[in-house]
């Protein structure tokens, strides 16, 4: 197995964006699953968020490095594409015995330069508890892009930890929703037809709107949460969801829903890769469900 991968921990809610939610399915099967290997598993992630929802403004930076074996419960997902969108099933999975216990690992300082970011702050993976705290304090109440500016994220690499690696994206631009309407219940779809996401875009349309659905339910025992993603250019506007991607979701089940913006890149370091992220996200829908008929 190589050690040169990303790898999935846990069962995605799309956090930050949308929450779980349905009260789960039992679709049968026998109820066994096999052991995941984890010995030697890395990942690497550098996350950087502007977050504009009402009067509520504010910035984030998030850098995450580990290696070995997986704490939590894995989850082994699946995925099928349709046109722009993707659907992806994962499936709880109990982690092998492994030797190798999980160690948070750290790429040096980090530094974030371009569009408004501090240029002398520096920033640090999960490698020691006083960086960790260090990570998780950086979260501003103002925004640092807003849209269409080159982002350069560069690590310093560390000995014991992740290589030096560097990358420049363009930040993503805020979005606002406009249909289709929620309400305090949610909203109930028709499965049985294509459905139109429409939003407005701020400033120059950069990056791509991903529209995103999240549903909870049970498959053989275990817990599983199925997704679909489509995505679109941000400036566009809009984006169809073919109704047959829809009648994926289980139509007794309620779904989340989000709508957001980014910028993704994987990064080479080493025998790591690195997935650095840029979101903007104007609108998050995490107490919205969705019905499909």
């Amino acid at each position: 197995m190589s050690s040169k991968h990303l790898v999935r921990v846990g069962v995605f809610c799309f956090v930050g964006l949308v929450g779980c939610s349905g009260s789960g399915d039992n679709d049968g099967g026998s109820g066994k699953t096999d052991p995941l290997p984890t010995d030697g598993v890395k990942e690497a992630s550098v996350v950087i968020s502007n977050v504009k929802t009402g009067d509520d403004k504010h910035w984030s930076v998030v850098a995450a490095f580990t290696q070995g074996r997986l704490e939590t419960q894995s989850v082994d997902c699946t995925t099928e594409t349709a046109g722009s969108c993707s659907i992806e099933l994962c499936k709880e999975r109990s982690p092998a015995p492994s030797s190798e216990p999980i160690t948070f690992r750290g790429a040096g300082p980090i530094s974030v330069t371009g569009a408004q970011f501090p240029a002398e702050r520096k920033y640090y993976g999960e490698n020691t508890s006083e960086e960790r705290s260090q990570t998780d304090a950086v979260r501003e109440t103002t925004l640092t892009w807003a849209g269409g500016e080159e982002i350069r994220v560069a690590a310093a690499g560390q000995a014991d930890g992740v290589s030096a690696f560097e990358t420049t994206l363009k930040a993503p631009s805020f979005i606002t929703l406009m249909s289709p309407k929620f309400d305090e219940q949610g909203a109930n779809l028709d499965s049985t037809k294509d459905l139109e996401v429409t939003w407005s875009h701020e400033g120059a349309g950069s990056g791509n709107a991903i529209i995103y659905f999240d549903q909870s339910l049970t498959l053989a025992n275990a817990y599983a949460t199925q997704r679909v993603t489509c995505t679109y250019p941000a400036g566009a506007d809009k984006g169809t969801v073919p109704a047959s991607v829809l009648q994926k979701m289980k139509p007794y089940l309620k779904a989340g829903f989000g709508l957001a913006t980014r910028e993704t890149r994987i990064v080479p370091a080493g025998d790591w890769n690195v997935e650095v992220k840029l979101t903007s996200n104007t609108q998050t829908f995490s107490i919205h469900e969705v019905s499909f008929q």
